[in-house]
């Protein structure tokens, strides 16, 4: 059963990826998110907001208890009739609370985690949705494309005809602006024909007792207005200290979604409306509703809130982690995702709908590479709790059999490849020229790792050559180097992973410094293994080239450009080493997406492994990025795993660049210089 369920899975990634049109799609509009981010950069100081974003949120969620009994009191006191109740009380409460049979509805991603939609049209409730693009998604019946973006893949031809139901004439055109007046105009019917709309809530303040919500459209604005009933479907996460803080999430959401200064429309409802011109009398229900019913579900977020995972309620809602995810661009929030897209979405979706559905939801499919977390607002380092979340998972066997193949030939062969270990040296053509190469004197360690010692061969060879080009004396392992570990950590065994530190650390004690050609392995070094191995200086190769003035007389005009990796980048944030050097020694041009801002090749967090053809497509996206370079000769990199999923990505987009390690371009420069 369990490998039937990653079949499947596997089946879904790869029918996405037929989708190329939606791909497109996709990939457009989230540059242009990401483009409109850089030009606010100078107007807005994203730093600044996100500090008192986090500011907020942490009070508000290390004090929810307090805060949440203030604002019941104080919604109560508004004339609002509060609810806490499960999820299938919630419906219930909803068709007790309905006149007539027509609820007008706008965006709310609560409604998502009741089924809310669905269920209320089994009762034989007519929900329509105002949000254009949730309209558009529910005439369509297919799912979200984008938690602010829902129609994201939806053309202007088809909105036409999910609107009006006709197909354009042929050679026919009709504008975007025409399109929408047809949906203003349809929306408008059911609108006034509803005696109850809902919808959910950004913030809800403590202090205040308000109800904020944000839009573009004026549609939230219109039904809570018309409707004799409003009810607000909201969870305990959402309520902050007031009004101030809920300016500042609101403002927050607002840039980090859609890059924009402000949404259209910030809209703050305490309660009915109510008028007190008659003797000074108030009465409720004038222009706007009568009766507000604020409806809050619970769906595990007290035990998220208490748990190692609490960090999953710092989220907004803003939907900027998927703008910034290479595996969302590729396949969308259906298939990675679950109650909401993204990694994000498929960490809530386990407390929400079990262990099971997260693993269909693809909680493998995430390339752990830190994009979202540098996205997000609230800095949730999503990378981090799916990692913990797949520990949680592989407890209970639902492991991907490549996976498991990994982890039971790492406990026998020491490496991921089930390859003896003898075979770790075979990258050296005579395995005497070990003693040549290495010192067993030195205090110096070189550690190639496992891809490089058995995939990408070319980069240790380089990476031997280009030390003694530098006079570096070191010691190297050759067949008794064991694995890291790094990616039993990233796969959820987290056991086996300490098991490993503590059998590496006795090996690795005995230097004093430590180089790596592999940003895994520095990686899982400078984070896990720091307190086993003080005193130990650890450096990426690439780290140590600036230094060196051996480097100065190497030149050429070839045009470069450099692929930063992720661990390399956004972990440890070691940006400006490699670009010191290329800028000396070539024509160096910045590909699109660069530095902390880089795009994942997607070969990490056992995707490549588990999900070739995505990590495939995703890194020919990668490619893609380097189409604005004119002359470009080559895509140079430093990791081993980046350079060879490059090389897989630039197979299938039938590219004639060069990719290889910044340590095989000099070599090879030097040695055509000689």
């Amino acid at each position: 059963m369990k490998n039937s369920k990653y079949d499947e899975l596997q089946n879904r990634v790869n029918k996405e990826l037929q989708k190329e049109k939606d791909k497109e799609v996709r990939k457009n509009a989230l540059n242009i998110i990401r483009e409109r981010h850089e030009d606010l950069s100078e107007i807005i100081d994203k730093e600044k907001l996100k500090k008192e974003y986090k500011q907020i949120k942490k009070y508000c969620l290390n004090n929810l208890e307090r805060l949440k009994k203030k604002a019941f009191k104080n919604l109560r006191e508004n004339e609002c009739k509060i609810y806490e109740v499960s999820s299938k009380d919630a419906l219930n409460l909803i068709s007790q609370i309905m006149e007539g049979n027509h609820l007008v509805k706008s965006k709310t991603n609560v409604s998502k985690e009741l089924n809310l939609v669905e269920e209320l049209n089994n009762e034989g409730i007519d929900v329509i949705e105002t949000d254009l693009g949730d309209r558009l998604v529910q005439l369509a019946g297919i799912y979200p494309a984008h938690p602010v973006l829902p129609s994201l893949c939806i053309s202007n031809e088809e909105a036409y005809e999910l609107l009006t139901g006709k197909h354009l004439p042929p050679e026919s055109e009709i504008s975007i602006d025409e399109t929408v007046k047809i949906a203003r105009s349809g929306l408008r019917e059911k609108i006034l024909e509803a005696s109850v709309a809902l919808t959910g809530a950004n913030v809800i303040t403590a202090d205040e007792g308000f109800i904020g919500l944000i839009e573009n459209e004026g549609n939230q604005r219109l039904i809570t207005s018309l409707a004799k009933k409003h009810i607000i479907i909201t969870s305990i996460d959402k309520i902050v200290r007031d009004a101030q803080d809920a300016i500042t999430i609101m403002k927050t959401a607002s840039f980090f979604g859609l890059g924009i200064k402000t949404a259209g429309y910030f809209s703050f409802i305490s309660g009915p409306s109510k008028t007190g011109d008659i003797e000074s009398t108030i009465s409720y229900g004038m222009h706007g509703p009568e009766e507000v019913h604020v409806i809050f579900i619970n769906n595990n977020r007290s035990e998220i809130l208490n748990s190692e995972f609490k960090d999953i309620l710092m989220c907004c809602s803003c939907g900027n982690c998927v703008n910034y995810c290479p595996i969302f661009e590729q396949i969308g929030g259906n298939t990675f995702g679950g109650l909401m897209p993204g990694g994000r979405g498929v960490l809530f979706t386990l407390f929400a709908k079990g262990e099971e559905t997260a693993f269909t939801k693809g909680i493998n499919l995430c390339a752990t590479c830190g994009a979202c977390t540098e996205a997000c607002p609230g800095d949730i380092d999503i990378a981090k709790l799916i990692m913990k979340a797949r520990k949680k998972i592989s407890r209970n066997q639902l492991i991907i059999p490549r996976h498991r193949e990994i982890l039971e030939s790492i406990n026998k062969f020491n490496n991921p490849f089930n390859e003896q270990q003898t075979q770790r040296i075979n990258w050296i053509n005579n395995h005497e020229e070990i003693e040549t190469f290495s010192n067993k004197n030195s205090e110096t360690l070189l550690f190639i790792g496992c891809m490089s010692s058995f995939r990408t061969k070319n980069q240790a060879m380089s990476t031997f050559k280009l030390l003694k080009l530098l006079n570096i004396d070191f010691d190297y392992l050759g067949s008794k180097e064991p694995c890291c570990g790094g990616i039993l950590y990233r796969l959820g065994y987290k056991e086996e992973f300490k098991d490993k530190i503590i059998e590496n650390t006795k090996i690795l004690n005995n230097y004093k410094r430590i180089i790596l050609l592999c940003p895994g392995c520095y990686s899982t070094f400078k984070k896990f293994y720091s307190g086993g191995l003080e005193g130990v200086e650890i450096k990426h190769i690439i780290e140590l080239l600036p230094e060196d003035s051996q480097l100065n007389s190497l030149k050429t005009k070839k045009v470069i450009t450099y692929h930063d990796p992720c661990h390399l980048t956004r972990e440890l944030e070691v940006i400006n080493p490699p670009r010191i050097t290329l800028n000396k020694i070539a024509d160096f041009k910045e590909m699109k997406f660069n530095g902390i801002n880089s795009r994942c090749c997607g070969a990490g967090g056992g995707v490549m492994s588990a999900f070739p053809k995505l990590s495939q497509a995703t890194a020919a996206t990668r490619i893609d990025d380097t189409k604005s370079i004119k002359n470009l000769e080559y895509i140079l990199t430093s990791c081993p795993f980046c350079e060879k999923n490059l090389k897989r990505g630039k197979d299938s987009v039938d590219s004639d660049i060069k990719i290889m390690s910044i340590q095989e371009f000099i070599i090879n420069l030097r040695e055509n210089q000689e």
